[in-house]
């Protein structure tokens, strides 16, 4: 299960809390306060997930290039 940004060690579930504290609502906001999304960028799907869904929790997604986005 892919539950957090990898690059900036951050779960999604604390994500989550501080874009409903701060009023976050894009990728791009998150990625600026955060650093999530900002280096690899295969958490991106996920986080935008989060922010529309409130999701935690991914299944792992398969990207155009057959490669695992594990975020």
């Amino acid at each position: 299960m892919v539950t957090h940004c990898i690059c900036a060690r951050q779960s999604f579930a604390d994500v989550l809390m501080l874009a409903r504290r701060a009023g976050w609502c894009t990728t791009d906001e998150v990625e600026q306060a955060t650093g999530c999304g900002a280096r690899c960028g295969r958490c991106r799907p996920y986080l935008q997930a989060t922010l529309a869904t409130g999701e935690t929790c991914f299944l792992p997604i398969m990207a155009a290039d057959g490669q695992v986005t594990s975020g």
